[in-house]
């Protein structure tokens, strides 16, 4: 039979095991925690700047029906410029491409 000390010490080691198991569950949590409140913070950044184009589209809608072709052009193009560092500072990285290409391929059709 094991005497008194083996036993605490028994006693210790598990527990000891049993803190150590504890704070690796803990540390999965935060892990996921924190991984799931980058994801909201990504998918509401995203909402946002859903709403910014959604509203541009309005606005278009409206003022493209009062002007000339020229002007719907350059305000088209504005638009996309003025869209990328939105896109940027909002930190959508699909969007910053799409726009960056868009944008580069009109800026080279106005120098030509």
């Amino acid at each position: 039979m094991p005497d008194r000390a083996e036993q605490l010490d028994e006693l210790e080691r598990l527990l000891g095991r049993a803190r150590v198991l504890n704070e690796v569950q803990r540390d999965a949590q935060l892990a996921k925690i924190e991984d799931d409140l980058s994801k909201e913070k990504d998918a509401r950044l995203k909402e946002r700047f859903t709403w910014i184009v959604g509203l541009l589209v309005l606005l278009d809608l409206y003022f493209f029906a009062q002007m000339p072709s020229l002007g719907i052009f350059l305000i088209f193009l504005l638009e996309l410029i003025l869209l990328v560092p939105i896109a940027k500072w909002l930190g959508i990285q699909e969007v910053i491409t799409v726009l960056d290409r868009a944008s580069r391929l009109f800026r080279k059709d106005t120098t030509v």
